[in-house]
């Protein structure tokens, strides 16, 4: 036995030493994994709080406002419209939206004579005004020789609105007890310039001044329009008609 250990003896101790040190590290091997394991079993310390979902700051909610109610507008419209009345309306509306709610213009409506873009006031009256007939000229024909004379009709050509309103103008300031009558509160603008001098832009302002303020009440309201001045206002006075 000796002999043989002695034979042996540095195989044997090369060999106890690396059993040796695999036990070891079989042993360490085993004391970390229970170090761990009873790590993660531990419950959380003092110091460590777990936070609860309910916990979390809570998001004011923003105070709803209250809506506003809407505003509206009641209109009255007449003359030359399909459905005359009074109407019900937005606070923006304008005097397109006014039309077509009362259905439109009739075929003898003057277009013109309104601003549809204009923007529409509460207990506004909107009068749509009616076009003028064609003027006809009355003149004696020529006399045939051997037949009776005679009185016949001949229509001339249509004469501009211009031309109109300049004979107009002529004729009112040349005999005031033959000038006719102006309904200043529904005439349309070429209604109005037959009054004396009052051109396009000047009807075009009287029938402003009558869709944002209301009727006229008397003559002497028309000098609240611009471009009428009192000389203006005693030479047409005759011929305002207020209804």
């Amino acid at each position: 036995m000796d002999k043989i250990f002695e034979r042996y003896r540095k195989e044997i101790i090369t060999g106890g030493g690396i059993l040796l040190f695999l036990t070891v590290g079989l042993i360490t091997m085993l004391l970390t994994d229970s170090g761990n394991d009873q790590s993660l079993n531990e419950p959380p310390s003092q110091n460590q709080t777990v936070q609860n979902p309910t916990d979390l700051p809570k998001t004011e909610t923003p105070p709803q406002i209250p809506k506003q109610p809407e505003k509206i507008l009641y209109v009255y419209v007449t003359g030359e419209i399909k459905n005359p009345g009074v109407y019900k309306l937005s606070d923006d509306a304008r005097i397109f939206q006014l039309i077509d709610s009362a259905g439109g213009f009739t075929s003898k409506a003057d277009r013109e004579s309104l601003n549809l873009a204009d923007f529409l006031a509460d207990g506004m009256h909107i009068h749509v005004g009616a076009k003028l007939p064609p003027r006809v000229n009355r003149q004696p024909a020529a006399r045939i020789p051997g037949l009776p004379a005679q009185n016949v009709v001949v229509q001339q050509p249509a004469q501009s609105a211009q031309s109109v309103s300049q004979q107009s103008r002529q004729s009112s300031g040349n005999s005031s007890s033959n000038s006719v009558k102006v309904d200043v509160n529904h005439a349309d603008a070429k209604e109005l310039e037959r009054l004396t001098g009052i051109g396009p832009a000047i009807a075009k302002r009287i029938i402003e001044y009558r869709n944002a303020h209301g009727k006229f009440t008397k003559p002497d309201d028309l000098i609240k329009v611009k471009g009428i001045g009192p000389a203006k206002l005693e030479k047409m006075r005759s011929q305002i008609l207020i209804r």
